[in-house]
């Protein structure tokens, strides 16, 4: 199994660029993984679509986020500059469908989207809030025709929730290798997972959304205000998430079988992983 880093977009917004080592940027962390059953995204990043037209994604706030508007961000992009055909790409897995991990989704038309039916759900129909009816651009990925959804009805030839660790409700993949695992992580979103890969006998899980900053992992976490602020800020479910931080940090202080946690926008965690820039 080969597994790449990738950044599929690139933010520094203008509030929080100074608590941005080592470069001032946000990164979209994706995963590109070989697997028997063809190339597997984990997260999509930003689109073609929405890195050439960023004001359609997100209006006059594109300067303030501090987006960076190169296609050559896009995940199709960067699997062809790896010599990867993109329609060699069969599966993608989103850890939830905010704008900035399900842009990607449109430019892989032959793959098949896994996500949890929750998930899905809250985008297609999201409650009447600002926050919920800006995290969801429905162009992204409403004209896509392969979905499994999971949860409590999962499609066939899938488990049906086993334990993994501390999380319940883990799930294998139709389709995919049994070492790589849906981790329900609620939250952030109200269908927010995480997922696990199991590589080179050590399992590596990407927790989304679930923390932004690198060292709420430590056993005394901490974070910059503004971070804990905008967390707070777009969180669906408080008390699911705070829960189930709390259980990945006890994951990641556990000295036998260590787990290697990381977070889809810190940079220090995408570049201490080998994290691969095609653009710069």
């Amino acid at each position: 199994m080969k597994i790449y880093h990738l950044s599929c977009g690139s933010f520094c917004p203008v509030a929080l660029g100074r608590f941005l080592p080592p470069q001032g940027r946000i990164v979209c962390h994706c995963l590109l993984i070989e697997t028997s059953a063809g190339w597997v995204l984990v997260d999509s990043g930003l689109g073609v679509g929405d890195l050439v037209r960023p004001l359609r994604l997100l209006g006059p706030f594109s300067k303030i986020s501090g987006m960076v508007s190169d296609p050559r961000l896009a995940a199709v992009e960067q699997v062809i500059r790896l010599g990867v055909d993109p329609r060699d790409v069969k599966h993608i897995i989103l850890t939830h469908m905010d704008f900035d991990h399900a842009g990607g989704v449109a430019d892989f038309p032959l793959a098949t989207v896994h996500v949890h039916r929750q998930e899905y759900e809250a985008a297609r129909h999201p409650e009447r809030t600002l926050i919920a009816r800006s995290r969801y651009r429905a162009h992204q990925w409403n004209r896509h025709q392969q979905w499994n959804y999971y949860g409590s009805e999962h499609p066939q030839g899938g488990s049906t929730g086993t334990r993994w660790n501390d999380f319940e409700g883990v799930q294998t993949f139709v389709g995919l290798p049994p070492e790589i695992l849906l981790v329900p992580l609620f939250g952030h979103t109200r269908g927010h997972c995480g997922v696990a890969v199991q590589h080179q006998g050590q399992w590596m899980l990407h927790a989304g959304d679930a923390y932004f900053f690198h060292d709420q992992m430590l056993a005394h976490p901490r974070a910059p205000l503004m971070f804990r602020a905008f967390e707070r800020l777009i969180m669906t479910v408080p008390e699911l998430h705070q829960k189930n931080v709390e259980l990945l940090r006890d994951l990641a202080q556990r000295r036998e079988h260590p787990v290697k946690i990381f977070c889809a926008h810190d940079e220090v965690e995408w570049a201490a992983l080998g994290g691969v820039d095609l653009v710069g």
